[in-house]
């Protein structure tokens, strides 16, 4: 999805607006510096877990109803 190279990962990255997405996680776990800031993260977890619940459904069906815009 992004595209991001050897040299890319090799510095400080800074992830805005990320949300609950894994990307942060992921790169952390392979050894990458990452730093995320995004307003969502002035909740609790349990409050984001409650975001989330209310509108994933939603979130998806979209995403599916524009599959066709992404490759």
């Amino acid at each position: 999805m992004f595209g991001l190279t050897a040299t890319d990962l090799s510095g400080e990255i800074l992830d805005c607006a990320g949300g609950p997405a894994s990307f942060n996680a992921e790169a952390s776990s392979r050894g990458h510096r990452v730093v995320s800031c995004d307003p969502l993260y002035r909740f609790s977890a349990d409050e984001i877990s409650s975001r989330i619940g209310a509108t994933f459904d939603q979130i998806v069906s979209n995403a599916e109803a524009s599959r066709d815009r992404f490759s």
